[in-house]
């Protein structure tokens, strides 16, 4: 594989300003992250095809804030999909989870189009200098995960804005390529014409197949059609900070009867819901972790 060839197999989100300070426009391809997270997750291919969505919606979204300040991009409904989640860093971290109502639901159809179902859809963002999250919440009709993001938009955000996301698969329903677009008008450019948002996004006849080729920036310069400055362009993975210490630091939290309790029954398999990483407690855990909890008890009641 040549140089070109690698650098085009990299996931990449790039951001830019158009010339006359109109619009903020973003570009993702998520392909990598999309595939790591259906086979870490071993999902179907309607499943894996809304957290692909999910994870670009979170990274388009990141890529406007600062250093590590995070964004959580959340569609909860009634349908069989009862919950989906992407957690995203502006420096290019992703992660994230689909919950099923029952397996069997999720399962019967894996080509069936991913609804979420009448539900909310929720986004909140961990900023600097902000003592709690900023988060928007609006309740959504059934719809698909792009009609859910762009509702909310619309309703929450109160921006014009314009979204497109384009997931394909091969006949075994295992991610090919993942990518999104995102269209904002600036501050003071509120009066621009909906339509023309639209028309931006709609302008390639495939986003997967611009990016298989393409860098992320080449795909700005088909949907903006207009010169613009590149404000950010980093490399984006599927990447989850969980780890043994941090499990065993959250389990000392925990009231001593439960701990014991868990050591009993040999619950000693923790499973990070992000990732699906899985981390085992050993008898020398238990054995710290209870002397812990012994020791700060101690320490409040003297």
């Amino acid at each position: 594989m040549n140089k070109k060839a690698a650098l085009l197999r990299k996931d990449r989100v790039t951001r830019v300003l158009t010339a006359d300070g109109r619009m903020r426009v973003a570009a993702v391809k998520n392909s990598q992250c999309a595939r790591n997270a259906q086979q870490r997750h071993e999902l179907d291919a309607a499943s894996a095809a809304i957290l692909a969505q999910a994870l670009a919606a979170a990274t388009l979204l990141a890529s406007f804030m600062k250093g590590e300040e995070r964004v959580i991009v959340e569609a909860s409904g009634a349908g069989a999909v009862q919950n989906v989640l992407a957690e995203a860093i502006q420096v290019g971290e992703v992660r994230g989870y689909v919950h099923h109502r029952g397996v069997e639901g999720a399962a019967q159809d894996r080509r069936a189009p991913p609804l979420i179902g009448p539900g909310r859809f929720k986004v909140s963002r961990i900023l600097y200098d902000h003592p709690a999250p900023s988060v928007g919440i609006v309740e959504l009709a059934s719809g698909d995960f792009a009609e859910q993001f762009g509702s909310y938009l619309s309703q929450s955000e109160q921006i014009p804005s314009a979204v497109r996301f384009e997931v394909t698969q091969d006949q075994d329903g295992n991610i090919v390529e993942s990518a999104g677009v995102l269209v904002q008008v600036m501050p003071g450019w509120e009066s621009t014409d909906p339509g023309l948002l639209q028309d931006m996004v709609a302008a390639v006849p495939s986003l997967c197949e611009v990016l298989a080729v393409e860098r992320p920036a080449a795909l700005l310069e088909r949907v903006v059609a207009a010169p613009f400055t590149i404000l950010a362009d980093k490399r984006v993975d599927f990447f989850c900070r969980c780890s043994l210490q941090r499990f065993t630091r959250a389990l000392t939290a925990l009231p001593l009867g439960d701990l014991e309790d868990m050591r009993k029954l040999g619950q000693n398999e923790l499973v990070c819901h992000f990732c699906n990483a899985r981390y085992t407690i050993s008898d020398s855990d238990f054995d710290h972790l209870i002397e812990r909890i012994r020791k700060s008890a101690a320490s409040v009641t003297n």
